[in-house]
């Protein structure tokens, strides 16, 4: 027979036995280790799912720190915004013939009439389908000119 040991792996928990073959064997003979001087400690050693939750933890703390600073930022810069905001209107009443369009033209020469036309729909209380529609006579708020 062949001389077994234990694997290399395992060699500081249990002592080596030899055994051989032949008249004279000796059976079940421990051999004492070497003493070591300390022990040699690998670094540790991470499994490819060690890594792997590694990595996510470290983009996660990433986020987390991310999202913290722009919430604060977000605090900070809307604290100097405190306070509605304040659009100078004015009254017009509609002249027969005058539509929106006509009267956005009038108001805002400058701008794009759709966006005069909204805010004038907001500013007027105008909704649901005759949101379009205005009749002589009556009375609505719109942006002052300039």
């Amino acid at each position: 027979m062949a001389a077994m040991t234990m694997s290399a792996k395992y060699d500081h928990y249990a002592p080596r036995v030899e055994r051989s073959a032949g008249p004279r064997a000796v059976v079940g003979r421990t051999v004492a280790l070497p003493a070591r001087a300390g022990r040699d400690r690998s670094p540790v050693r991470l499994t490819r799912r060690g890594r792997r939750l590694a990595r996510v933890m470290v983009i996660v703390v990433a986020l987390v720190v991310t999202l913290m600073l722009m919430v604060v930022g977000h605090v900070g810069s809307s604290q100097a915004d405190v306070g509605p905001v304040v659009v100078a209107t004015s009254t017009v009443v509609v002249q027969p013939g005058q539509t929106l369009w006509a009267i956005a033209l009038e108001v805002a020469p400058d701008a794009d009439a759709r966006d005069t036309i909204e805010r004038i729909q907001v500013l007027s209380g105008l909704s649901g389908v005759n949101a379009n529609v205005v009749h002589p006579g009556q009375r609505l708020v719109v942006p002052r000119k300039g």
